[in-house]
């Protein structure tokens, strides 16, 4: 295809290859396009070691067809300025909704934006980006889509390889009844890391497994995550939580944040903090949040197989009526487990609440440490008393001083 392009207002149907495929060059669009039936994918574009300068596709229908809806596999050194794909429609696909795949050392996309589209009812995930071989997306902003009742997940972010993602904004989409996760962010293999991501203002409801996943392992690394103002509610599957972060063999989740997000009604816990395998590490903080009438417990931070919390700091959350604990911290491991309800080496000033929840309000086995617990409200004047604690290998609370009134309502 040549520079400077624009295809409008045609339809393919049933073509026996993809509906529309081209070789990307600059200044190309696609308006207005419907993509349907066709035996791979709906709408394909790809490029080898070229510059490319404003691809947008917008406005289309790529539903119906036997591979991917929309596909953009920009390889072997390509860079990419202006990637756009907004306002399409990819349903009833055979593999992914909207596929964006850079591979290759020196490919790199500058600027990615998955804006306004609608993704369901696909045989995978409804958006999968994929960063492999040393590929790099500098920005990429997924935003106001609706993703849901796809076979994968709603959104799947992975980076291997090396590949890498440099800033990713993750706002305002809808996640819901996808069969596996609401949104699955991963780091894999050596170098291969996810930087300043933002996830903030999504509704994940109904998904099968999780509603939000960070996932480092393999030596792969989150670095520098915020996660503000999310529900998480009535997801499905009885191990999984609405919140779950989990660094494993050697995955890296550094400066992790949860602030003023809500998880109700999930079959797991509602926030998961996990490290598994030897050199995994997360530091994180937790302010603000709530989480209630989940089947597991409220907030659980877990550690095994020399896995490591190095910091993980809670002040003015909330659990309450909650089917297990309001919070566990289990150390399975011979790392470091360093938790901080208040007044411990985090600073934490506590101000949090755990009351009515059917097991203990907190559930603790820390290898016979102990936990500080300082100024948190535990569901009556009288501070956390000996039947609301489930203490394992000598592991102690200190929780005085202690609030008398509800400090988040």
């Amino acid at each position: 295809m040549a520079d400077n392009v624009k295809i409008s207002g045609i339809t393919v149907d049933g073509a026996s290859d993809s509906g529309i495929t081209f070789s990307a060059r600059n200044n190309i669009t696609i308006d207005n396009v419907t993509a349907q039936n066709n035996t791979n994918q709906g709408i394909s574009a790809y490029s080898n070691n070229a510059h490319i300068d404003n691809l947008t596709i917008t406005n289309s229908n790529a539903s119906n067809n036997g591979q991917q809806g929309i596909y953009f596999y920009p390889n072997s050194g390509s860079t990419v300025d202006n990637l756009t794909i907004t306002n399409n429609t990819t349903s009833n696909n055979g593999s992914f909704g909207i596929y964006v795949r850079p591979r290759h050392a020196g490919t790199t996309v500058t600027t990615a934006n998955i804006t306004n589209n609608t993704a369901t009812n696909n045989s995978d995930s409804g958006v999968y980006i994929r960063t492999t071989d040393s590929a790099t997306i500098k920005t990429a902003t997924i935003t106001n889509n609706t993703l849901s009742n796809n076979a994968g997940q709603g959104i799947y972010t992975q980076l291997q390889s090396a590949g890498t993602i440099n800033t990713v904004t993750f706002t305002d989409n809808t996640l819901s009844q996808n069969t596996n996760n609401g949104s699955l962010f991963v780091a894999q293999n050596t170098n291969s890391e996810i930087t300043n991501i933002t996830i903030a203002n999504n509704t994940a409801d109904q998904n099968g497994r999780r509603g939000y996943q960070l996932y480092a392992l393999t030596d792969g690394v989150i670095d520098t995550a915020t996660v503000k103002n999310n529900t998480a509610t009535n997801n499905t599957q009885a191990t999984q939580p609405g919140f779950w972060a989990f660094a494993f063999s050697n995955g890296q989740i550094n400066d992790l944040t949860f602030h003023d997000n809500t998880a109700s009604g999930n079959q797991s816990h509602g926030f998961s903090i996990q490290s598994s395998g030897a050199g995994s590490n997360i530091n994180v903080t937790l302010t603000d949040n709530t989480s209630h009438t989940n089947l597991g417990a409220g907030y659980s931070v877990y550690t095994a197989d020399s896995g490591n919390v190095n910091s993980a700091s809670f002040s003015n959350n909330t659990a309450t009526n909650n089917t297990l604990n309001g919070i566990r911290v289990l150390n399975s491991s011979t790392g470091t487990l360093n938790a901080d309800l208040g007044g411990g080496s985090t600073n934490s000033t506590g101000q949090n609440s755990f009351y009515n929840n059917t097991d203990e309000e907190i559930a603790l086995d820390i290898n016979g440490a102990e936990l500080k617990a300082e100024n948190n409200y535990w569901g009556n004047a009288s501070g956390l008393t000996g039947a609301e604690t489930d203490l394992s290998d000598g592991s102690t609370i200190d929780s005085a001083p202690y609030l008398t009134s509800n400090p988040n309502n």
